[in-house]
């Protein structure tokens, strides 16, 4: 079974998308800072990082950079972002962010993004 990393320092949103992500069959953890999202990770496992874009400490930008340099590119990871500042939204693609998702969330877009992800990585997975 697929296992997503939430990375969101705000526990309702963070509670909210393991919820969310839990009624959809999609088991997941939350790290609330990017450094905890890396360590996380190292422990393996995950398929899917839905990272928020502002984070104490590390930025989700510098997150998303440091996911890519240590997991290469077929972890995926979508940038979830309360602003919709077209720099920003560019920067989190040149950090390596595969999508981006506005605050507040469209869950039934968010849930079909999710699908999508973990299929094109399972079928990397399946080819490597």
């Amino acid at each position: 079974m697929a296992q997503v990393l939430v990375v969101d320092d705000d526990p309702l949103i963070g509670k909210t998308l393991l919820d969310l992500l839990s009624l959809h069959g999609f088991p997941a953890r939350r790290a609330e800072s990017g450094e905890r999202g890396i360590e996380e990770l190292s422990t393996g496992g995950f398929d899917l990082v839905l990272l928020d874009r502002r984070l104490p400490g590390m930025s989700g930008f510098e997150t998303c950079s440091r996911i890519r340099e240590l997991h290469g590119p077929h972890l995926p990871v979508i940038m979830m972002t309360a602003f919709g500042d077209p720099v920003a939204v560019r920067r989190g693609y040149e950090a390596g962010a595969d999508d981006c998702l506005h605050k507040p969330i469209d869950t039934p877009a968010l849930i079909l993004k999710v699908r999508a992800f973990l299929r094109l990585k399972s079928t990397h997975d399946e080819l490597a």
